[in-house]
């Protein structure tokens, strides 16, 4: 195809170390029932020790490619940067190790009828190969299920705060309009992003149809332990910036999860160091449930053990227990305003 030619709609996304995954997408990508000369894919490469470059070729796809390679800055900035050297005014935003069906990319343009702004954001459905992933990768698949089913009865509304960029697509002038990413949040950033074109009048909108399935290569639990962590941070960043927005509130998770589970959160945020046991306990059980096949209590105990790092990392935040105990005060005032 000739790059002279403007397609109408450009699927961005960053990659690091995952060549595999990424030429599975590819292939998939190839397979589109939205012609080819219509759409194009730009990767910024995030630093990987295998350069993209190097096993990426645009002669072997039909749609035009382009690969760009950048020192490792973060998935923000290897966003954006993608997004800067986009052509179409449309963009579809897709993680590297997702799977897509062959309407994937006509389903996301469906969704964008002519003069709309819309944030459209897809369906995240398991892998089916989830039944061999760790018990984390299955309690976040299950979250999903459980969002796309609340948002299908209408028990769920989708807000900013739901937004991620595994699988969502957006007009360009909107994404440049609110300032794109923020490269500070090192997570969260698309959150973030979600509740400033929310605040910027953008309909936000949910297409089940649109959907990946999530083929997660993650395995270490102490690295999901961590992102919990830091999503407590930059959450708390996030209000600072957002304060017109509750349902972005650190704290909310004290008030909205199960009675069962707020004296674990509660603990995690009073006494972080010293509730490190009792997360232990938990994740053991955890992991216990998840062996002998107890899905629902294995679930249940997973959002326990993460929500209880998210609050170590808002408590961390906040930088005392007074300010944490003011910040929490505050949320259950708002709710109750």
């Amino acid at each position: 195809m000739s790059t002279a030619q403007t397609p109408v709609l450009s699927v961005v996304m960053a990659t690091f170390n995952r060549r595999e995954l990424l030429l599975r997408l590819l292939s998939q990508l190839s397979a589109q029932t939205l012609p080819p000369h219509l759409f194009e894919v730009v990767i910024v490469d995030d630093g990987s020790v295998e350069p993209a470059s190097s096993f990426i070729h645009q002669d072997n796809y039909p749609f035009h490619i382009e690969v760009v390679r950048q020192d490792n800055a973060g998935a923000a900035a290897a966003r954006h940067r993608a997004i800067e050297r986009a052509r179409a005014s449309l963009l579809v935003i897709i993680d590297d190790d997702m799977q897509v069906p062959k309407a994937f990319l006509a389903e996301h343009a469906k969704q964008h009828p002519k003069g709309s702004r819309r944030l459209v954001l897809g369906r995240l459905k398991a892998d089916p190969a989830i039944a061999h992933m760790p018990y984390f990768e299955k309690w976040y698949a299950a979250l999903h299920d459980k969002m796309a089913s609340d948002f299908a009865s209408g028990q769920l509304k989708l807000t900013g705060n739901n937004v991620y960029t595994g699988n969502v697509s957006l007009r360009r002038e909107d994404y440049w309009a609110v300032g794109g990413f923020d490269f500070s949040m090192k997570r969260a950033e698309d959150i973030e992003l979600g509740l400033k074109l929310e605040h910027s009048g953008v309909e936000l909108h949910y297409a089940p149809d649109a959907y990946t399935l999530h083929g997660s290569d993650h395995t270490s639990e102490d690295v999901w332990l961590k992102r919990a962590f830091l999503y407590g941070v930059y959450f708390s960043r996030i209000h600072q910036k957002h304060p017109e927005a509750p349902h972005a509130d650190p704290w909310r998770f004290l008030f909205e999860m199960k009675w069962v589970a707020r004296p674990f959160l509660t603990v995690a945020t009073v006494a972080p160091q010293a509730s490190q046991p009792i997360s232990h306990a938990a994740r053991a059980a955890v992991k216990w449930a998840d062996k002998l096949g107890l899905d629902r209590v294995a679930h249940m105990g997973s959002s326990v053990v993460y929500t209880m790092e998210y609050c170590r990392g808002a408590r961390d935040e906040a930088g005392s227990l007074s300010n944490a105990a003011l910040g929490i005060l505050n949320c259950w005032r708002s709710r109750h305003d």
